[in-house]
């Protein structure tokens, strides 16, 4: 219950802060929305809404995997066309309300399909975690430079 409630909240936060600022600026938004703790708690609550229902209906998960993975392909080429053919200060309430928590949607689609693989093989894995490893670090000191 708490989980669903921090979404709530998270949720008439964004609102709150939609009708504060109607105005869209990117640089505006990704200082006071995208870097702000509260206004991002809800993918943290999608994710922990999405292991406890994993856990609990793995199954169908599993059965379901590639629809989840056809529709989190649809919405995200639904995503990049909104980025292409609007102008952002126009759908301001998009992004400052259904931007984010519809990135973590889109994600949780993939996440059935990425559970169901294989293990690659031990150089494969050991490759990939390199680079993840080396990509977050990168991105860690990369955001840290250009937010200060």
């Amino acid at each position: 219950m708490v989980v669903y409630g921090l979404l709530v909240l998270s949720f008439l936060l964004k609102v709150i802060y939609h009708i504060e600022n109607p105005e869209f600026s990117l640089t505006k938004w990704t200082a006071e929305v995208r870097s702000v703790v509260i206004y991002r708690v809800d993918s943290v609550m999608f994710g922990i809404l999405f292991g406890y229902y994993y856990a609990t209906y793995k199954g169908f998960f599993q059965l379901k995997s590639s629809m989840f993975f056809g529709v989190g392909i649809l919405l995200m080429l639904f995503f990049i066309l909104l980025l292409l053919f609007f102008n952002l200060n126009t759908i301001a309430w998009f992004w400052n309300i259904i931007a984010l928590p519809f990135i973590s949607l889109i994600v949780l689609c993939f996440l059935p399909m990425l559970l169901s693989w294989h293990k690659a093989s031990k150089k494969f894995g050991h490759l990939v975690t390199f680079l993840c490893n080396l990509s977050y670090s990168v991105y860690l000191i990369h955001y840290s430079v250009v937010l200060f």
